[in-house]
């Protein structure tokens, strides 16, 4: 009886539930930006189109002496610590970062560095739903 009664309940909220918003994988994106020589440049990203969230995965660059990647996220800026193995390139951005809709992001230069650099985001893109 208790087995009968513990399916009916769970056929009934199964039915009658709503989950919440969800998320629907959409692509993967690799966008590579080329840093100019200019101490302090900056390149864009570019920006979370409308109902789309990026996660940010990783940020691979070859700056290995510096200890941080400099990021702008809606014109704030922020430090991203670098994994600087000692001799090759290297992969920044140990956690994800989730951005929603509308978010800007660009790559900035430190100061005091002038080479020209290639620098690749790995992006999961995620369409919201209702």
């Amino acid at each position: 009886m208790k087995k009968i009664v513990a399916l009916l309940l769970l056929c009934f909220v199964s039915t009658f539930a709503k989950s919440q918003t969800g998320l629907q994988f959409n692509q993967v994106r690799l966008v590579e930006v080329v840093l100019p020589a200019a101490s302090g440049s900056v390149a864009s990203v570019g920006t979370v189109p409308a109902g789309k969230i990026w996660k940010m995965e990783n940020i691979l660059s070859g700056i290995y002496q510096l200890n941080y990647a400099h990021l702008q996220i809606n014109g704030n800026n922020y430090q991203v610590p670098n994994n600087y193995s000692g001799t090759t390139s290297t992969s920044m951005n140990n956690s994800c970062i989730w951005l929603p809709a509308g978010t800007v992001v660009n790559f900035r230069r430190a100061s005091g560095v002038s080479n020209p650099e290639n620098v690749m985001f790995s992006i999961l893109e995620f369409t919201v739903l209702p």
